[in-house]
């Protein structure tokens, strides 16, 4: 009987979380390779805290150090979102991102900052909290 060549599984083709992917990359390349991973990530704060939180969740201490310490210099999603030209997406992403706690404190600091007063009180009613 002749024996078909199989290829070999790819191992990236197991992971199924980006945090699974970068604690692969710290596996592979080390602390260097996945702080160099991370400095070409240009996903939102809160995307790379959440990674960062599933890294410590599966105890991996010195990879999840890296995480949050880059995540903390990352840019706030809101920051993102502001730049979008259409008022009424900014004002319907934020306010739904607000309602369900998806806004980190970063992206509220940065709202209280750059957003106008109209949009920032569509976003944080007062009735949600808001200092205002």
């Amino acid at each position: 009987m002749i024996e078909e060549n199989k290829p070999e599984a790819d191992p990236l083709d197991t992971l199924d979380s980006v945090a699974m992917i970068l604690a692969y990359c710290f596996h592979v390349d080390g602390p260097d390779g996945l702080r160099a991973v991370l400095a070409e990530d240009d996903r939102p704060q809160e995307s790379m805290l959440q990674d960062a939180e599933e890294l410590a969740a599966t105890g991996l201490k010195a990879a999840s150090d890296i995480g949050f310490d880059i995540a903390k210099k990352a840019t706030p999603l809101a920051a993102f979102i502001l730049n979008d030209d259409n008022i009424h997406n900014v004002k319907s992403s934020l306010a739904s991102l607000y309602r369900n706690g998806k806004l980190g404190p970063a992206s509220i600091a940065y709202l209280e900052e750059h957003a106008d007063d109209e949009t920032l009180a569509y976003v944080t009613p007062r009735s949600q909290g808001h200092p205002h």
